[in-house]
């Protein structure tokens, strides 16, 4: 963020960002340690088509890529070329330096020598000779004037549009010493070194600090400042520190691909990993990992579980998608081998997994090939070994339990009310017509390719025959068709079944036993009478006999004895 004050006096206008006033020389003063100040820019046409350029007007010309002024006369470009070497050449009476002026130098000899400001001697007649007087950190020798020695006077050197150049040539050092001791050396192999605190300043030496690099106990401390003041300090003796002051300084780490590899957003006391606009106190832009337990909210640590989620309020672990109907809407697994199955449809073991789409969880279990166990519908529904349960509970297969449990339904007389006698029995299962049957496509299509046994033969009824006789144990159901697509579930193509609650046909079953049974005892009841009468009927009949056989006896008796009378 750029911080841009402007401070307006009688004397000048100051632009900055540390809300100093305006140099009282200047009638405009800008100061920044980050940005330039920019005039007009323009090609050369465009500068040459200005109208009466007044005396110093200062442009960039875009098509000479330089600095130009107008010196009142002529424009004028800005050159920083100019050459440190020049050369003075004489020729005939001309004496001249490249890039300089020339002067005439008269015919004749020189027919005497006057020394000037730093030499002595001279003369007009004989062998004259000019001596050095050596001053100011110079020192004279018999026949040359060396480098060296105490300075004497303030001493000032002025370069001008030139260079100035020292060369080592590989051979000896450069030292800047205090009291004998060596604070900065550039050595003849080319390394720079420095002894003691070091201070960068703002302009001048006597600026504002910038950045210090200093000693620590013999490890290194380095101090960037912000106005004056440090900011951020490295220092190997304790502990590297960014924002100091805790300003609204951001603070970024790029990578070899992500500009934003580690973004601190000091202002909002965010860290992002992998993006520059973290919403979160820590947010990441990409798969992570951590080697050990993770403990999120008021747990301490994670003991010795890999992640631990523990709070006072909601102490909530929310798993979705970004979008709403989505078919990976969530997912868990748990599996044998987490190193290297890490794919949805790739593990050994079990996973829990939110289909948006259809607004179902289901439980899955396989090794490579996982299939469905258990479906829970949004509306309430369940569904084992079905995706597409039709009840509060649909089982597509066997059930079992234990002996001695069983199947229960609240019964008592307390919660009950209009009880009246159900009478249907015999006559209504006898309208009822079972059959044997096996699922078709359509029906595979509801539950599942893999979860109907096409060719298994079933017994039950036809709920449409069942509904003309006894429409209360038929309901119908509507199920919408099955889809991958991000799409609402409300608004997918959807067909309505029929379903058979056969709770009824136990009820009629018991009746129709009490109706047989009231028969059976009505038979019983006419067969012993039968019984009895044949039995009454038989000892009749069987004393008539006796008493006919008697009196036959009787007569044979008396015929034996009219018989052995005439005998005699």
């Amino acid at each position: 963020m750029l911080l841009l004050s402007q401070t307006a006096f009688s004397q000048g206008v100051g632009i900055n960002n540390n809300n100093s006033n305006p140099d009282p020389t200047a009638m405009l003063d800008v100061k920044s340690t980050n940005k330039g100040m920019l005039v007009p820019r323009m090609s050369t046409v465009q500068r040459n088509a200005i109208a009466s350029p007044a005396v110093g007007l200062l442009v960039f010309d875009l098509t000479t890529n330089g600095f130009w002024y107008f010196d009142g006369t002529v424009w004028v470009q800005i050159s920083s070329s100019a050459s440190s070497n020049q050369t003075l050449s004489y020729a005939g009476s001309t004496l001249s330096i490249s890039g300089g002026n020339s002067v005439t130098v008269p015919n004749g000899d020189i027919t005497e020598v006057i020394a000037g400001t730093g030499l002595t001697g001279g003369g007009s007649t004989g062998s004259v000779t000019l001596n050095t007087a050596a001053a100011n950190g110079l020192t004279a020798g018999a026949n040359d004037l060396k480098l060296g020695g105490t300075l004497t006077e303030f001493t000032r050197i002025i370069q001008g549009n030139h260079d100035m150049t020292y060369n080592l040539n590989s051979t000896g050092d450069f030292n800047i010493q205090d009291n004998g001791t060596t604070h900065f050396q550039v050595r003849d192999n080319g390394q720079t070194y420095f002894g003691g605190t070091t201070n960068w300043k703002d302009i001048s030496v006597t600026g504002t600090d910038l950045a210090i690099l200093s000693d620590d106990g013999d490890d290194g401390r380095f101090r960037i400042m912000e106005n004056g003041v440090t900011s951020v300090d490295l220092d190997a003796n304790s502990q590297f520190s960014f924002n100091e002051q805790g300003l609204d300084r951001n603070f970024r780490v790029e990578s070899a691909s992500n500009v934003n590899m580690v973004f601190v957003d000091a202002g909002l006391n965010r860290v992002g990993i992998g993006l520059n606009n973290p919403t979160e106190t820590f947010h990441v832009e990409g798969g992570g990992r951590f080697n050990n337990g993770v403990s999120i909210g008021e747990a301490t640590t994670s003991g010795d579980h890999l992640m631990i989620a523990a709070g006072s309020i909601r102490p909530t672990v929310q798993i979705g998608n970004t979008v709403s109907n989505n078919v990976e809407s969530g997912r868990l697994i748990f599996t044998e081998n987490a190193r290297t199955q890490i794919t949805n449809s790739v593990y050994c073991g079990f996973d829990i997994h939110h289909d948006g789409a259809a607004n179902k969880l289901h439980i899955n279990s396989g090794c490579t090939a996982p299939s469905t166990l258990m479906t829970f519908e949004r509306g309430g529904n369940i569904g084992i070994g079905t995706t597409s349960p039709t009840a509060n509970l649909s089982v597509n297969g066997a059930a079992n339990k234990l002996g001695g449990g069983s199947w229960a339904v609240f019964s008592d007389a307390r919660l009950k009310t209009n009880v009246s006698d159900y009478q249907e029995g015999l006559d209504f299962l006898m309208k009822v017509r079972t059959v044997n049957f096996s699922y078709n496509d359509k029906m595979a299509a509801i539950w599942g390719e893999n979860e109907v046994e096409k060719n298994k033969v079933y017994q039950g009824v036809i709920a449409q025959e069942l509904q003309k006789i006894a429409p209360d144990m038929v309901r119908s159901v509507t199920l919408n068709a099955a889809s991958d697509e991000e799409v609402d579930p409300s608004t997918a193509p959807s067909e309505s079944f029929l379903e058979v609650d056969p709770n009824k046909f136990t009820y009629a079953l018991i009746n129709a036993v009490k109706e047989q049974q009231v028969i059976i005892n009505e038979l019983k009841e006419g067969q012993e009478t039968a019984i009895k009468e044949l039995k009454t009927e038989q000892k009749v009949a069987i004393d008539t006999l006796k008493a006919e056989q008697e009196a036959t006896k009787k007569e044979l008796a008396e015929i034996k004895a009219l018989l052995k009378s005439m005998n005699k």
